[in-house]
């Protein structure tokens, strides 16, 4: 899964032949293919084997250790690492690589029910543009009398999940951003920030760029997979705030 949204897409933009969308660049295809072939720069591991034991830590030290922004490789060896992990807004360009989605994974019970907001409820949270992770397994195991449980938050731009896993019950991918024709007292955007380049969405031709079909080149591939899928605009009410 991949999720650029920073700018409507071209009309005629598609998928490379590997599935991998052309907005990715062709350096970091190089390293999506190559796997473990390539040469990370920390290594995880829950044996003691590796640079760090968990990947928080690991995270964490890459804001000192890296050069400027280029692509900077952890490697996440199997097991099961019981965390709630954060890639903040200044951890742009990390790459995370696994064994395989069910013998890396990430893993936590987070959830609404036990009074944290959905939001926080992510046991892996994407906020630092360039995100990659590949042969990764997420979950969130709180159960379904729990309510929303995320196991993966996005929120940042140009984030790319390449054999990737994501186990819940509720909320279990989180892709954080955008909304549409909103309604109700929250949805208010009157008192929004004015920022240079900030636009409220206000007509169906305006928004059309970014849906699914369009924005994800979803017709081309989604619809042969057989997964439930719309790809440009609807309506949908759950109580006055869609």
């Amino acid at each position: 899964m991949a999720t650029p949204r920073d700018k409507p897409p071209p009309k005629n933009r598609r998928l490379l032949s590997h599935g991998i969308p052309q907005w990715v660049k062709a350096a970091d295809r190089k390293l999506i293919q190559a796997g473990l072939t390539i040469k990370p720069d920390l290594v995880v591991a829950k044996d003691g084997s590796g640079n760090y034991n968990t990947i928080s830590e690991a995270v964490a030290a890459s804001v000192n250790l890296r050069q400027g922004t280029s692509r900077f490789v952890i490697y996440v060896k199997a097991g099961v690492y019981s965390e709630t992990v954060d890639i903040t807004t200044n951890m742009q360009n990390l790459m995370m690589i696994g064994d395989g989605k069910d013998d890396t994974i990430v893993t936590g019970s987070k959830n609404f029910v036990d009074g944290t907001p959905t939001f926080n409820t992510a046991t892996f949270s994407v906020n630092g543009d360039g995100f990659i992770a590949q042969d990764i397994g997420f979950e969130n195991t709180a159960g379904p009398e729990k309510h929303q449980a995320v196991a993966l938050r996005s929120s940042a731009d140009r984030s790319v999940f390449y054999r990737c896993s994501f186990k819940g019950y509720q909320d279990t991918l989180y892709i954080h951003t955008n909304q549409f024709q909103s309604k109700g007292d929250r949805a208010d955007t009157s008192k929004r920030v004015n920022w240079p380049g900030y636009h409220v969405l206000t007509t169906d031709q305006e928004a059309e760029p970014f849906t699914a079909g369009n924005f994800l080149s979803g017709d081309s591939w989604v619809l042969a997979t057989g997964v439930p899928y719309a790809s440009g605009l609807y309506g949908y009410d759950v109580g006055g705030n869609n």
